[in-house]
C-alpha cells in the first residue's frame, strides 16, 4: 500500500481498501500486487500454509457517488470473485448484480427442487480402445422456470448453502444404482470438498453400495475443485478413508497440490487430471508427458473422434488417456454404451493398464 490508501477489516475475513485518484489500469495493478502478496506460502512448523484471495470492486464516480451503494456494489463484485478460481478480481457491473439476484433465487428455490425430485442425473460414456470403461455422472436441475441447469450455474448456491450435502448424497444413491444395472462398468461420481468436510461422506457412500449390491471398486469418485475455500490438508483424512473402501479417487490438479509432479509420494488420490492450469505446467517444463499429450491430441485431430479427449496422472507419472462422448439419459445408457463402442476403433491407448496387456499378448 501507498501514501492517502487504507486498509481496514470490516468483519470476519473481509478487508476493504480505499484508494483514491487511481486509473483503472492502477486499480488492476494494485488487485494484482495485494494477491500476490497474500498468497506467498507461510511456513508453520513442517507445513506451508497458503491463504486465499479474492477482490470484488468498485468505482466512484463511474459506478455510484452514493457511499453505500459503493460498499453492496463492491460486494457484488466479491461474490462474483468468489465463484472463480482463487487469486482474482472482479469489477461492478449491472450483469454481474442481475447474476447474483438469480442465485439468491436459486438459493431460494434448490431446497423445494430436492423435495420435489426436481434432479435428475445425465450420464456419457467414456471409453477406451473398444472397451466402454467408465460412465460419468453429472446432476441437472430441471428448474420450473429456468429450464434445464448444469452445476456450473447452481454449485457455488449449493456449496455456499450447504444443500450440496443432501445433493450429494442422492447424486451417490442413483450412482450406486445404476452401477448396480451395468456390470463391470465402473461408474464416476463428482464431489466436492465442502461435501466431504461437512458430513460423514464415506457412511452415505457404504449404505449406498450396501443398498444397491455393488461393490466400492466399481465407482471412481473425481474430486472437483468446486467453489468453496478449503484447505486442501483437511481433506488427506477423508480421501485416505475413501481409498481404504476400495474406492479410485482422481483430483483437481489445484486440490492434489502445487508439488503434484515432482512430489507424488505425497499423494492422498490415485489419479490427477490434467486440466488447463496443468497442461500448462507441463508445457513451462518441458514435461515429456506434454509432448506426449500434443502427440495423442495431433492423432485425435487426424481421426473421426468426436468426444472429448482428457488426461490424468498417476503416481507413477504415468499417462491415462481416455474420450468422454455425450451425455444421455441414465435409461438410455446402456444402449449408449453398446453404441459407444462401435466407433472407438480409433482411440489411442494410453494407459498403463493396455499397454500391458499388448505386452503380454506378444
Amino acid at each position: 500500500m501507498t501514501e492517502g490508501q487504507l486498509v481496514a477489516r470490516i468483519g470476519g475475513d473481509e478487508f476493504v481498501v480505499a484508494a483514491s485518484n487511481l486509473s483503472r489500469p492502477q486499480v488492476v495493478e494494485l488487485a494484482e500486487r495485494l494477491i500476490e502478496a497474500v498468497s506467498q506460502p507461510i511456513a508453520y512448523g513442517e507445513r506451508w500454509l497458503e491463504v486465499g484471495l479474492s477482490i470484488g470492486i468498485a468505482l466512484t464516480p463511474q459506478d455510484t457517488l452514493e457511499e453505500d451503494e459503493l460498499f453492496r456494489f463492491a460486494d457484488v463484485a466479491l461474490y462474483r470473485s468468489k465463484g472463480n478460481q482463487r487469486g482474482t478480481f472482479t469489477f461492478y457491473t449491472e450483469d454481474a448484480e442481475t447474476s447474483a439476484e438469480t442465485e439468491r433465487h436459486l438459493a431460494h428455490d434448490m431446497p423445494i427442487g430436492i423435495k420435489a425430485r426436481e434432479f435428475d442425473l445425465a450420464c456419457s460414456v467414456r471409453v477406451c480402445a473398444t472397451n466402454a470403461i467408465a460412465v460419468e455422472v453429472q446432476p441437472w436441475w430441471n428448474h420450473p422456470t429456468l429450464g434445464r441447469l448444469g452445476t456450473e450455474t447452481y454449485l457455488r448456491v449449493a456449496e455456499q448453502s450447504g444443500l450440496v450435502v443432501p445433493l450429494g448424497d442422492w447424486i451417490v444413491r442413483e450412482a450406486c444404482k445404476l452401477a448396480a444395472r451395468l456390470a463391470e462398468i465402473t461408474v464416476c461420481v463428482s464431489v466436492y470438498p465442502k461435501q466431504l468436510l461437512t458430513s460423514d461422506f464415506a457412511v452415505t457412500l457404504t449404505l449406498a453400495l450396501r443398498e444397491s449390491g455393488v461393490d466400492a471398486n466399481r465407482l471412481e469418485l473425481r474430486l472437483e475443485r468446486g467453489t468453496a475455500r478449503v484447505n486442501t490438508e483437511s481433506l488427506r483424512a477423508d480421501l485416505a478413508k475413501l481409498r481404504a473402501m476400495g474406492l479410485d479417487v482422481v483430483a483437481d490438479s489445484v486440490l492434489a497440490g502445487e508439488h503434484a509432479l515432482s512430489n507424488r509420494a505425497s499423494w492422498s488420490v490415485d489419479r490427477v487430471m490434467v486440466d488447463a492450469r496443468l497442461g500448462a505446467i507441463l508445457k513451462r517444463q518441458a514435461h515429456p508427458l506434454a509432448d506426449e499429450i500434443a502427440r495423442i491430441e495431433a492423432d485425435d485431430a487426424k481421426s473421426t473422434i468426436s468426444g472429448k479427449r482428457c488426461f490424468e496422472i498417476d503416481a507413477k507419472a504415468g499417462l491415462r488417456s481416455f474420450v468422454v462422448f455425450n451425455a444421455t439419459k441414465t435409461s438410455d445408457i446402456a444402449a449408449a454404451v453398446r453404441e459407444t463402442n462401435k466407433l472407438t476403433e480409433d482411440l489411442r491407448v494410453d494407459d498403463d493398464e493396455d499397454i500391458e496387456k499388448k505386452k503380454n499378448a506378444a
